[in-house]
């Protein structure tokens, strides 16, 4: 195909293939060198001063070559997406001027403005439900909007769909390459981590009927509720449709260096291990049988806004507990608990009978160096505990009786100008997430789900104690897909009851196990104040 024949987004792809493939081979060209001249190294033909010297400066070369080339990709990456997105809105606009159904030029039926008007649940009540539709005077104008909902969704949810695609490979190469630029060659993975699903019973819906009003979908996701305090806190990726199972390669053993004994001595040659990371796809659903009466006699909005609000909450919160506490059985995720889900994971062991903050406080400081030293990175290490542990921690005072107030002055403040400062508050703080930072880094954040039932040995049933969590949460990946929903009208219509459905698919991946330190132990007894009948 030639040049001409391309469009602006093919011929900008074959660019970027080219780039690819040019850095591709600048890399094997650099490492059949380096086998070379570390064989040389090792044989009796060893190089000359010159030669090295020769070799360190194509070095340089080549990693300022590489860096380029890089940058060239990311450029190439960064105009691919502007060039489909354009080439997208110019189709929806070829089709919006055929007479077709296209999201971008007219608005959707089921929207936020309108949903006091138009209830997509009702709808469906009527669509599937035989008596149901005979009692509503608008049934003949649900039906419609139902269709033209189905037309809609098979157009929009194919590019979600794509996108979605599109923005989880970005995002796990970009991570990728985070992670591997530390060890001198910052390249992203060669094929997609993504499986195909190929079981027949968890298939993705294609548009239609059972795809929700977008305003739903969208309005479930992207803020900080209640719920998921720890979930919104691990790298977010997007689950592409057909995905069952997700694999990231990893180094098992690295490679090593070592002071050369003496000059001509053998050189130092560790080969490297890799294996994965996998985690599989699993599904989070529930379900509201609903009276026809309550559809029919109840404003339309009321199933829409309150019944399914409830269930994207309660979904929430579930997919929150799983991320921290799993099982790995039963369909449930592995989650962070207990500490012995993941090798490497560090363990902060804080027995006291007579716990205070200053103590917790330096425990925190010990599980953030712990993973200093063994993961060597501290970007977006972050605390997660319990809400009694920090509201026991943020009224903690220092206990010096000659101070005013005379019980001691607060640890923790709300500006960094207080005394023996052990924490700064988040003003006001809320009844989730953020709450407050530590002065030496990390971020305090506060979640119900964490335990309160945890032992000594940190599994998380069966004690009295909670736990603290300090994580560098961009190790921890969060795959979530699109919420889908049903309508089963048949199965309970002997009692004039319609089923609604709500459910998603996701997966859960600890990148290393280094990147976990749990605070664990009798310290972390359900805390008490001065006056001990006070308990948090």
């Amino acid at each position: 195909m030639s040049e001409d024949s391309l469009t602006p987004v093919e011929a900008l792809r074959a660019k970027q293939v080219e780039e690819v493939n040019a850095l591709a081979t600048l890399v094997d060209q650099r490492e059949e060198a380096r086998a070379a001249f570390n064989e040389r190294e090792s044989s009796d033909n060893k190089p000359s001063d010159e030669e090295r010297s020769a070799f360190a400066a194509a070095e340089e070369a080549f990693n300022a070559e590489f860096d380029r080339r890089e940058k060239s990709i990311e450029k190439y990456d960064r105009r691919v997406a502007e060039a489909e997105i354009v080439e997208r809105r110019r189709a929806d606009a070829a089709r919006a001027s055929a007479g077709t159904v296209s999201v971008t030029s007219e608005p959707l039926t089921y929207r936020r403005d309108n949903a006091s008007q138009f209830s997509y649940f009702r709808d469906l009540a009527a669509r599937h439900n035989s008596s149901f539709a005979a009692q509503t005077a608008d049934a003949s104008g649900a039906i419609e909007r139902l269709e033209r909902h189905a037309r809609e969704m098979r157009e929009e949810m194919p590019k979600r769909e794509r996108e979605r695609e599109r923005r989880a490979n970005v995002e796990v190469d970009r991570a990728e390459r985070e992670i591997t630029r530390s060890l001198g060659r910052p390249r992203g993975l060669s094929e997609s981590p993504f499986e195909t699903r190929v079981n027949p019973n968890r298939t993705d819906g294609q548009g239609g009927y059972f795809v929700p009003p977008l305003w739903l979908i969208d309005d479930y996701i992207p803020y900080l509720r209640a719920g998921r305090v720890a979930a919104d806190l691990c790298r977010r990726v997007p689950l592409p449709p057909g995905t069952d199972s997700i694999n990231i390669p990893k180094l098992a053993t690295g490679t090593a260096t070592a002071v050369q004994t003496a000059d001509n001595a053998a050189v130092q040659s560790t080969d490297f291990t890799d294996t994965s990371v996998s985690a599989g796809v699993h599904t989070i659903a529930g379900q509201q049988d609903v009276a026809i009466q309550l559809i029919e006699q109840s404003p339309g909005q009321i199933v829409d806004q309150v019944v399914v609000q409830d269930l994207l909450a309660d979904y929430n919160m579930k997919l929150d507990a799983q991320v921290i506490a799993g099982t790995g059985s039963s369909g449930q995720a592995l989650g962070l608990l207990p500490v012995s889900n993941y090798t490497g994971a560090n363990t902060i062991t804080w027995t006291t009978a007579t716990p205070t903050a200053v103590s917790f406080n330096q425990a925190v400081g010990a599980a953030v160096s712990k993973t200093s030293y063994t993961r060597y990175d501290l970007t977006n290490l972050q605390v997660l505990m319990h809400p009694r542990r920090w509201f026991w921690f943020a009224t903690a005072t220092d206990g010096i009786t000659g101070a005013s107030p005379t019980n001691g002055r607060p640890l923790v403040n709300t500006a960094e100008t207080g005394y023996n400062l052990a924490a700064i508050e988040n003003d006001p703080a809320p009844f989730q997430g953020l709450v407050g930072r530590f002065p030496f880094g990390p971020n305090a954040y506060i979640d119900a789900n964490m335990p309160a039932v945890a032992t000594a040995g940190g599994a998380v049933s069966g004690g009295t104690n909670d736990l603290a969590l300090a994580a560098k949460w961009d190790d921890l990946w969060l795959f979530e897909g699109e919420m889908r929903t049903r309508v089963l009208p048949e199965i309970l219509s002997g009692t004039l009851q319609i089923r609604f459905q709500v459910f998603n698919y996701f997966a859960f991946l600890v990148r290393y196990g280094q990147s976990i330190a749990v605070i664990q132990g009798t310290g972390l007894a359900a805390p008490t104040g001065l006056d001990t009948s006070v308990v948090y």
